[in-house]
């Protein structure tokens, strides 16, 4: 628990957890076969027998250490690679052929590799901070891409402000959350302001994710228990929150921030909701081993890898049975999907148009890396 507080707050990366974790097993095996004062009906093990058993622990040792880069924490790293290979002069890291999201990649992007590394030295993090500030508007929010700096995008903003809470402390946001209070609307839900959102202002991972800021701000939401309802009452006949092209045109966007968001509700509708949800994807996870909600495979749309590492982060914080086995499959099959470049294929945005792409790559990896990330914390914490 102690180790993972530390990564949480970036006072240990990855790697340094891992050679932790190796110096107190060997700390154990020294204890175990160090000296000790010998009762008369004792007798010290033959020197042979000591040399053997020394030997025996530095094999180990060696195995420990040649061991610790798992399959998953390589991923990662390769999935990094791609990321900073793809970063602009600028500081962005979006998709190079059509940097419609430059914004929103760019803190999904950092996100993961603050989340995976810890590390604020880290020159392609730095990079990526700097281009997100420099995009603020005047009241320090963020809209999607640069075209629309002067504009907003209440989800780019609110995981920005997650992230810059996460590195530098909540006060960092603190001050900036009456800006987006102004904006609830009466019946507790927000709109996305995004200008290119033009049909569905008020999809549910909106609200969700400005829930997710004011926690990250620790600061209560105006009209907590009207917006926490109001979330709620969007759920589907399945239990979830559907899907909607301007989203990602999938189920398991929307549910990854939902679920992430009313898990931590002090309201028994709010838990029971997120609860209800995730019993829903295990369901499906446990008979497939990954999430793939395309209903037109012949038309655009976001790959099963994208599907289910977003399905992983939702399911993230939550440790019943199901939920491991769920995960355990999920993960593995993330870990398969990975391509030789280190990416993982996110498919496309499903805009209508058809002589318009749009591939979803970053999104995809980047959310990957911190599915991949919370097991291997998960497992060094076991």
């Amino acid at each position: 628990m102690y180790f993972r507080r530390m990564m949480r707050y970036g006072l240990m990366n990855t790697e340094q957890l891992r050679t932790q974790q190796t110096t107190l097993k060997v700390r154990a095996m020294q204890s175990i076969l160090a000296p000790k004062s010998f009762t008369s009906d004792q007798q010290r093990l033959p020197t042979a027998q000591m040399h053997r058993l020394w030997m025996l622990v530095i094999i180990s040792c060696i195995g420990l250490v040649a061991c610790n880069k798992s399959k998953k924490a390589q991923a990662i790293d390769h999935g990094y690679h791609y990321l900073a290979s793809m970063q602009r002069a600028d500081g962005a890291i979006c998709d190079s052929v059509n940097p419609l999201f430059d914004v929103w990649e760019t803190v999904e992007a950092a996100t993961a590799i603050w989340e995976c590394y810890g590390d604020t030295s880290n020159p392609v993090l730095k990079k990526a901070l700097a281009f997100l500030k420099t995009n603020e508007n005047s009241a320090g929010l963020l809209c999607h891409n640069v075209k629309c700096r002067a504009s907003y995008c209440l989800e780019t903003t609110s995981e920005y402000f997650i992230l810059l809470a996460d590195i530098y402390g909540k006060q960092a946001i603190q001050g900036r959350m009456d800006t987006i209070s102004r904006m609830q609307k009466p019946t507790g839900e927000w709109e996305i302001g995004n200008p290119d959102v033009l049909e569905n202002k008020s999809y549910p991972s909106v609200t969700a994710f400005v829930l997710a800021a004011y926690q990250a701000a620790d600061v209560p939401p105006p009209n907590h228990y009207a917006a926490c309802e109001w979330l709620v009452k969007q759920k589907d006949p399945a239990g979830l929150w559907g899907a909607y092209w301007e989203y990602y045109g999938c189920q398991a966007y929307a549910c990854w921030p939902i679920v992430r968001a009313l898990r931590r509700q002090p309201y028994h509708i709010g838990t029971t909701a997120a609860q209800q949800a995730v019993e829903f994807i295990n369901r499906q996870m446990l008979q497939f081993s990954h999430w793939d909600a395309t209903t037109d495979p012949g038309k655009k749309h976001v790959s099963p890898a994208l599907q289910t590492a977003l399905m992983l982060n939702a399911l993230e914080g939550h440790d019943d049975l199901d939920t491991r086995i769920s995960i355990t499959s999920g993960t593995q099959y993330l870990l398969e999907q990975q391509q030789p470049d280190g990416r993982w294929d996110g498919g496309f945005f499903p805009i209508a148009n058809q002589r318009y792409e749009k591939r979803e790559d970053i999104f995809a990896t980047a959310r990957a890396m911190v599915a991949l990330h919370a097991e291997v914390v998960r497992e060094m914490g076991d």
